[in-house]
Parts: structure tokens; C-alpha cells; sequence
């Protein structure tokens, strides 16, 4: 299913997706209801984490599209890892100064910039195969066709 979306959604939409849905949960005031909600202690850094681990996968798996044929060199996928830390600290400031009822925090930004690492280290060591994999059509359906057949 995954390599379906990768090969069937256009370039840089899930990019732009992932950036409008970091902006909404950064920006605006209290956007799932997590005051209501009783989380564990940091929770708030896993979730800083998670998403730009999944916002810097997305831009290279992205930017894996844009380049295929052709392989994407380490340095572009650091510039786009920094892109992701660049958000992470641009949605803190906007914090800061929009007064919307969130804060800035360090922490956050800290939390921001090791998932952007770890998102930039999966995708250069396991993803960007696996995307590469995907555009090149092969899919475990097409090993079965004689059983539908």
C-alpha cells in the first residue's frame, strides 16, 4: 500500500501536505484537544519527534521521485534533513511571536531537529531504496498474478 502512494501521488504533494500539517499542530491553539487529553510526561517531545522524523522522510522520498532514475546525493538529502530543522525552528518562533496560546520551547526544537536525524539516516541507509524499489514497479502482486489467474 505504501508503494502505491509512493508511486501514485505527484511529486512534492505529501511534502506540502506534511508542511501544512506541521503549521496547523504547531500554530494553532490547542488543535486536538490535548488539554483534555492526560498524556505521560514528554509526550509532547515524542510527538515533536515523530513528526519531523516523518516530514524529512517525506521530503527525500519526495525529492527520491523528483531525481528517478537517477540516485539522490547524501549532501541533498542533509540539505533537505536541514529543511526539516529549519520548519522545526520556524514553527517555534511562530509560536513565540503569534501569542496563540503555545510556546516556544528549546526542547521542542532540540526534539524537532533529532527526529529530522533519524528520519535522514533511515531513509540514507533503508528508505530511499525501498522508493526506488517502488517506482521501478515491482510489487508482490505481480508475482502472484498466476493465482488469480
Amino acid at each position: 500500500m505504501i508503494g502505491k502512494l509512493i508511486k501514485n501521488v505527484p511529486v512534492g504533494v505529501l511534502s506540502v501536505l506534511v508542511v501544512l500539517a506541521i503549521a496547523y499542530f504547531s500554530l494553532w491553539p490547542d488543535p486536538v484537544g490535548e488539554q483534555e487529553v492526560m498524556l505521560f510526561e514528554g509526550a509532547d517531545k515524542v510527538i515533536h519527534f515523530t513528526m519531523y522524523f516523518g516530514a524529512t522522510m517525506v521530503f527525500i522520498t519526495d525529492m527520491v521521485k523528483f531525481r528517478y532514475p537517477h540516485h539522490v546525493r547524501a549532501n541533498l538529502s542533509l540539505a533537505l534533513m536541514m529543511v526539516a530543522v529549519t520548519l522545526g525552528v520556524l514553527m517555534e518562533a511562530g509560536q513565540l511571536v503569534m501569542r496563540l496560546g503555545r510556546s516556544f520551547d528549546v526542547y521542542d526544537m532540540m526534539s524537532n531537529a533529532l527526529g529530522a536525524l533519524a528520519g535522514f539516516l533511515v531513509m540514507f541507509f533503508f528508505g530511499e531504496r525501498y522508493v526506488r524499489h517502488s517506482l521501478r514497479g515491482h510489487s508482490h502482486r505481480r508475482h502472484h498474478r498466476s493465482d488469480s489467474a
